[in-house]
This record gives structure tokens, sequence and C-alpha cells, in this order.
């Protein structure tokens, strides 16, 4: 496999993952990029579509972190399937990745500043990965020229 395929396999591997794991006391809830699952039973799906047009309104700001993530993800997405075609720029699929991880780290960091609650940042750890991986040899490569 190419590297180009080898890179949009890697960004797409982050959408299947839960991008955090948050640990209130009793129960562990999983987001993910679709939605958030307790991981407790009764085990429910909420959408990322219910969570931000019925679920939101008067809750704190950190809370839309995870969606703005979700577009910042699918950008990033879409900026590495253009690699496949020859036409992608590295630089903008890692600084849409490293927006991504942001977000969802500033969703973790609110939830770990409420009392009893341990949060698992997966994406933002993943993210880092892939950015250093497969995405910072090319933009270093085009920042300073192979030197």
């Amino acid at each position: 496999m190419d590297a180009p395929k080898r890179r949009l396999l890697a960004v797409l591997s982050l959408g299947v993952l839960p991008w955090n794991l948050v640990g209130a006391p009793g129960a562990w809830t999983a987001f993910l990029s679709v939605g958030f699952v307790n991981l407790a039973p009764p085990r429910n799906l909420v959408t990322i579509y219910d969570y931000v047009f019925v679920f939101t309104g008067g809750l704190p700001e950190y809370l839309l972190a995870w969606p703005l993530g979700l577009l910042m993800y699918l950008a990033a997405l879409g900026a590495a399937a253009l690699a496949v075609f020859d036409i992608e720029d590295p630089r903008v699929t890692a600084g849409l990745l490293a927006l991504f991880a942001v977000s969802q780290a500033v969703f973790a960091r609110g939830f770990a500043s409420r009392p009893g609650y341990t949060v698992v940042p997966v994406a933002t750890i993943a993210a880092a990965v892939v950015l250093w991986w497969f995405y910072w040899p090319l933009v270093r490569e085009s920042v300073l020229g192979g030197r």
C-alpha cells in the first residue's frame, strides 16, 4: 500500500475509535464520532445530532468542542482523501487534525475539571500519533525544504 493510502487509512481509523472515555461516579460513557453511549446498562446511543440540537441548551460551552471536533475531523478526512488523487496539501490535513485534537482535549479538560470525573482523551492521543507518524515528516519537508 502506498503512502497516501496509508495516511488516509490512519485518518479514517480515528473515526472508529472512541474519542473520549468519560468516567463518572458509577458509570463510563464513550463519546464516539456518531454519538455517545453509556457503557453501563441500559446501553443507549445518543446521536450527535440529538446532542447538538436537542440536549445542549444551557449546558457548558466545553461540551460543544466534541461536535466541533467532528467538523474538523470530517474536513481532515476529506483532505486526506485528496491524497489518493495526488492533490492533498499535507499541511492542511495536519492543521485540521491538530484542530481536531485540540477540540477533543478541550472537551476532555472540561469533564476532567469536574469533581469525581475521569477522562481518557483517546482521540487527542491518537491524532497526535497520526500527526507525528504520518504528517510531521511531510510538513517538515515542505517548510524546511528537506533540511
